[in-house]
């Protein structure tokens, strides 16, 4: 739903801002108030060609902000997701457009380009009259449209063939990921078996680097070790030359050992002599083993340098550890499995496709059928819309047809385009008076009578649709009396699904709004300004009154709040 819009230094507004409520708004006001200039800033804020010419004289940049409450299960939270951009309950989309020409687009805030506002926008808003992004415009909704006059059971029938779509795509995937370039996978199976096979031919073993790091240390200081043990050694045990640290604890033990029991506070030393000459003895038996077996071993060190540098030439091939180095061999056998049993897969995928391809054509095909009805009956529905709309001599056609596309689905024997939404390609024809042949909307609609088709379209369906704020601009061009009161009860009927906003010159449409609001201009002595109210109840009856006879008189302001009255019309 439009929360609000900001225009500044656009065309002849310097600034305004202008709250929408929930239901049917109405914007009203005498010819060339401004009532288009917003319309405009709408337009510029949802995706339209900007332009230099847009920039009010004297400012260096035209700026439209417009405020967006989001329904949780509204279209836009899909585009929002499909774009990358964060789903908010909240959306302010805003547009600058500078004296250069040069336009930025922002979401929240954020930079967008002018492609993803376009898209965002037509989520949000459907504009109908002289714009290019109104949905009519786009041939590719028409299916949409149709799809929606089909009532709910209809639109779970084109869900459930969405379903079989995406999985008769995802078995293509799958199938062209197998049948990549021949020279590629053989190539890439060779290179898989070289890796393997060295990786295999290695015998690695998880922490074997830090085992032979430290074994290397060992290796390569067995001179200094030696030398620090004999040390060690000599100082523990002097042999027949002397006496060693073991024998001299062992001495001074003993001696107060012998007189420990005279004196009670001799025993903690005697204790503690005790443990340290036990400890001495055994650290010296250690030594002595250890020295022993220590012995160059220059055979083995060569064999541990020349392990070390194997793993650091695979480490530097396939990863910064041992670890990482087997992973990478275990994930390189996988992928070398599945492409050397591909032929095997490839075979299943061709058979899984044949049944996807046979089920996406038998509901592709019902579906058409339905449709089919579906749009004869559209056609009655609309065109009876348009009888009602003072468009009764217009002829109003569905054109449904299939299009040939080697890529799509085998269908009788002929492959046809396909996809989630079906094998039909819908347009739309209008032919506006009785022998012209249909053609077209796009090629043949003015702004009012677009208007009144999509108006048309939205009261003969019967589903809401996804777009929460419709937009009618130059809806009343060409009627008036008995035709204004029907499109005005339309308009009605179409705000209680969704918020509509119409601009208009009738009193027979503004006052069966909800909220209604007056654009008029105010003179200054150098400038010309925009300005908009919403009006009070009785300000209302005054601007029903100036609509339907020019002029204020008791008679019209009389008729004015009787209109109001009868139909509960409220600013």
């Amino acid at each position: 739903m439009l929360s609000n819009i900001t225009i500044r230094d656009l065309a002849i507004i310097d600034e305004i801002s202008v709250d929408f409520q929930p239901g049917f708004n109405v914007l009203s006001g005498e010819t060339g108030a401004g009532k288009s200039i917003i319309i405009n800033a709408l337009g510029l804020v949802l995706g339209d060609r900007a332009s230099a010419d847009l920039v009010r004289s004297g400012a260096d940049e035209a700026r439209v902000e417009a405020l967006f409450v989001t329904p949780p299960d509204g279209e836009v939270h899909e585009v929002l997701e499909r774009l990358g951009l964060p789903r908010e309950a909240e959306l302010l989309l805003s547009r600058q457009v500078h004296v250069s020409g040069r336009s930025q687009c922002r979401l929240n805030g954020s930079p967008l380009t002018l492609s993803m506002l376009r898209e965002v926008g037509a989520a949000l808003v459907d504009l109908h009259g002289q714009h290019e992004h109104q949905s009519l415009l786009r041939t590719e909704t028409h299916l949409s449209h149709l799809d929606a006059a089909g009532g709910e059971g209809h639109l779970k029938e084109v869900e459930r063939f969405a379903d079989l779509y995406e999985a008769l795509r995802e078995v293509r995937e799958q199938r062209r990921a197998l049948q990549q370039d021949d020279r590629a996978r053989v190539q890439r199976v060779d290179l898989l078996e070289f890796q393997v096979r060295e990786i295999e031919a290695a015998n690695l073993v998880p922490g074997e680097e830090q085992s032979l790091l430290d074994e290397r240390r060992r290796l390569g200081g067995i001179e200094k070790l030696g030398e620090a043990a004999a040390l060690a050694l000599s100082c523990l045990d002097a042999g027949d030359d002397g006496v060693g640290a073991v024998e001299a604890l062992a001495r001074a033990w003993k001696a107060l050992e012998f007189v420990g029991s005279v004196d009670a506070a001799l025993e903690p030393l005697v204790a503690g002599l005790e443990a340290c000459s036990v400890q001495a003895q055994e650290c010296l038996t250690t030594l002595r083993g250890y020295v022993d077996e220590l012995e160059a071993d220059p055979a083995r060190l060569d064999a541990v340098e020349a392990r070390l540098h194997q793993l650091s030439q695979l480490k530097r091939k396939y990863g910064e550890t041992v670890e990482t180095v087997i992973a990478h061999g275990a994930q390189a056998q996988q992928e070398l499995d599945a492409l050397t049993n591909s032929e095997a897969r490839l075979q299943e995928l061709e058979q899984e496709l044949g049944r996807a391809e046979a089920r996406v054509a038998d509901a592709g095909l019902a579906l058409s059928r339905k449709r089919r009805k579906l749009a004869r009956s559209f056609e009655e529905a609309v065109s009876a819309q348009f009888r009602e709309l003072a468009m009764e001599r217009a002829r109003f056609l569905v054109d449904l047809r299939h299009e040939p596309d080697d890529d799509g689905v085998p269908v009788e024997g002929t492959r046809l385009n396909c996809s989630r939404n079906g094998l039909d390609r819908v347009q739309f024809l209008l032919a506006p008076n009785p022998g012209e042949p249909p053609k077209p909307l796009a090629k043949i609609a003015s702004g009012g009578e677009m208007s009144r088709v999509m108006l048309a379209l939205k009261s003969a369906s019967t589903q809401p649709g996804n777009i929460s704020t419709w937009v009618f601009d130059e809806v009343d061009a060409g009627i008036g009396g008995a035709t204004a009161e029907v499109v005005g009860r339309k308009l009605t009927a179409l705000s209680e699904r969704c918020q509509s906003l119409c601009v208009t010159h009738l009193a027979q449409i503004a006052s069966q709004a909800l909220h209604h609001q007056v654009v008029h201009k105010v003179a200054g002595k150098k400038s010309t300004k925009v300005a908009v109210v919403p009006l009070t109840a009785e300000a209302r009856v005054e601007e029903i009154a100036r609509m339907l006879s020019g002029e204020l008189t008791e008679t019209s302001r009389q008729h004015a709040a009787e209109m109001l009255a009868r139909r509960g019309g409220r600013a």
